[in-house]
C-alpha cells in the first residue's frame, strides 16, 4: 500500500461509526416523580413512581387509551403491530424536570461548534407497557425540521421485558431498562436520547409495567451553554474524534498525487433529516441541519478553507454511448427540469449543463479503467468531475425520481440516488487550508 493510500486509509478510519445515543440513570424523589392525571369522568388520580405498588400503576393504566401508531399521514391502531397504553399531555402534571441531564445529552449527541446550540425539550406522551405490550421497529415521526431527537424517562415501576432496540446503519444496540433500574443503588429514571431517524422497538414486557414520558427534542439558536449541575450518571458512546479527522483530511489535502487537477471529496450522509424528501425539499436547509458524523465532516472541511455543499448523487444513469454515468445534482428540481420526454436520459442531463462525474481512484493502481494512461486523458478538458469517496453513500438516505422514457413507446422511467456531502478541492497548485 502506497502513501497516498494510507492517507485516504487514515481518513476512512478517523470516520469510524459511533452509537446514535446515549443512556444513563437520573436521580428522583418522592417529588420529581409525583403525577396527577385524569380519569374517567375527569376525577382526578395521583401516583408517585418512587413508592407507586401495582394498585397504584393499573390504575394509571386503566386511565390510558389504547396507544395508535403513524402510518403514512394517518394514525392507525393495530395491536399486531404496537400494543400499548398512552396519556396525552393535557391530560396529566407532574414535577419532573429533566434540565439536569439536557447538558449530557448536548455534549453526546451534538458535536464541535453545535454543543453551544441551545436544546428545547417538548414533552409529548406518557405510555404505560403492561404485560403482553410491545411496539414492532418504527422510526419517530418529526414534528419539525427542527427536532433532530427523542428522549425517553423510564421510570422505576418493576417490569421484565420491554427492552428497547435501536438499529442504525446495519448495528443494533439494547436500552435494558428492567436491568438498569434494577442495579440502581437510589431511585432512580433511567433514560435514552437517540436521533430520530434511528430505527427501534420495544420488546414484549413479560411482567410489570414499563412506565414512560417521551420528549421531543428540537435544536435550536446557538447560545452559551448553561444549567444546573448534572446529577446524572451518563454513558456517552462518542468515538470520532474531530480533531483527528481534521488532521488525516489536511494530510490528504497536502498529498500532491491526490485530485492534482482538483476535483471532490465525497462523503454518504449517515442520517435522516425532516426536510428530505418533502414537497419544499431544500438541500440548504438541510446542511444547517447535520447532525453526528455528518455535522463534524462538515465542520472540519470548512474549518480548513474547503467549501462544503449537498448534493444528490444519481448512479448508473443510462448515456448515449450504451455505457452508464453518474451525476450530481444541486437540488431534485434541477433533475425535474431536465429530463421530461426524453430519450436517452444522460444525453438529455448533458444538454442541461449537468456532467458526468467518475469515481477518482489514483492512477493506475486503483481500479479505473487502464486503457488510460493520465488522468488528463481520462477526464479531457474537464468533461467529467472526479469524486474520491471516503465514506460510501448509505441506503437509508435515498432520493428517487420518475422521468418520461421514450423507447418503442412512451413510460415512466425512475432514478435512484443519494444525498451526499460533497467538499470542493481545487488543483494541487490552487490549495489553501488553515494556517
Amino acid at each position: 500500500m502506497g502513501a497516498l493510500d494510507d492517507k485516504i486509509t487514515a481518513v476512512e478510519a478517523a470516520l469510524e461509526k459511533q452509537p446514535p445515543f446515549c443512556t444513563g440513570l437520573m436521580e428522583i424523589n418522592e417529588q420529581s416523580s409525583a403525577m396527577f392525571y385524569r380519569k374517567e369522568g375527569n376525577s382526578a388520580g395521583f401516583i408517585s413512581f418512587v413508592s407507586a405498588d401495582v394498585e397504584n400503576l393499573q390504575a394509571l393504566t386503566d386511565a390510558c387509551t389504547p396507544a395508535k401508531f403513524g402510518r403514512g399521514n394517518q394514525d392507525v391502531y393495530d395491536e399486531s403491530y404496537r400494543k400499548a397504553r398512552k396519556m396525552n399531555t393535557k391530560d396529566f402534571m407532574m414535577a419532573f424536570d429533566p434540565s439536569p441531564i439536557v447538558k449530557s445529552i448536548r455534549q453526546t449527541l451534538l458535536d464541535g461548534e453545535d454543543q453551544s446550540a441551545n436544546l428545547e425539550l417538548e414533552l409529548y406522551q406518557l405510555n404505560v407497557y403492561d404485560k403482553g405490550s410491545f411496539f414492532k421497529a418504527h422510526r419517530d415521526t418529526p414534528r419539525s425540521r427542527d427536532m433532530f431527537a427523542s428522549l425517553v424517562i423510564v421510570f422505576p415501576a418493576a417490569h421484565e421485558g420491554g427492552k428497547l432496540l435501536l438499529r442504525h446503519d446495519g448495528e443494533e444496540w439494547t436500552f435494558d431498562s428492567a436491568d438498569m433500574l434494577s442495579k440502581a443503588t437510589t431511585p432512580s429514571a433511567a433514560f435514552i436520547a437517540f436521533y430520530s431517524d434511528v430505527e427501534h422497538e420495544v420488546t414484549m414486557v413479560e411482567s410489570g409495567y414499563r412506565v414512560t414520558i417521551t420528549y421531543n427534542i428540537y435544536r435550536g439558536r446557538k447560545k452559551k451553554a448553561k444549567g444546573p449541575a448534572v446529577k446524572s450518571t451518563i454513558q456517552s458512546n462518542r468515538n470520532i474524534d474531530a480533531s483527528v479527522l481534521k488532521t488525516t483530511i489536511s494530510s490528504l489535502l497536502q498529498d500532491p498525487e491526490c485530485l492534482p487537477q482538483g476535483g471532490y471529496y465525497g462523503f454518504g450522509l449517515r442520517f435522516l433529516y425532516p426536510a428530505f424528501g418533502g414537497a419544499d425539499f431544500d438541500l440548504q436547509t438541510m446542511l444547517e441541519q447535520l447532525k453526528g458524523s455528518d455535522s463534524i465532516i462538515n465542520q472540519v472541511c470548512t474549518s480548513l478553507s474547503l467549501k462544503t455543499s449537498l448534493r444528490i448523487f444519481i448512479n448508473d444513469v443510462s448515456s448515449y454511448n450504451s455505457s452508464t454515468g453518474s451525476i450530481l445534482l444541486k437540488s431534485p428540481k434541477e433533475f425535474e427540469n431536465s429530463c421530461e420526454e426524453v430519450e436517452d436520459l444522460m444525453y438529455a442531463l448533458e444538454s442541461h449543463g449537468i456532467r458526468e462525474i467518475y469515481n477518482w481512484q489514483k492512477f493506475p493502481s486503483r481500479d479505473v479503467a487502464e486503457d488510460y494512461d493520465s488522468e488528463e486523458e481520462y477526464c479531457p478538458d474537464g468533461a467529467t468531475w472526479p469524486v474520491l469517496w471516503l465514506s460510501s453513500p448509505t441506503a437509508s438516505v435515498e432520493y428517487s425520481s420518475d422521468y418520461i422514457s421514450y423507447g418503442n413507446e412512451p413510460s415512466m422511467g425512475n432514478v435512484y440516488g443519494w444525498v451526499c456531502l460533497i467538499v470542493k478541492v481545487g488543483p494541487v497548485s490552487g490549495r489553501e487550508t488553515e494556517k
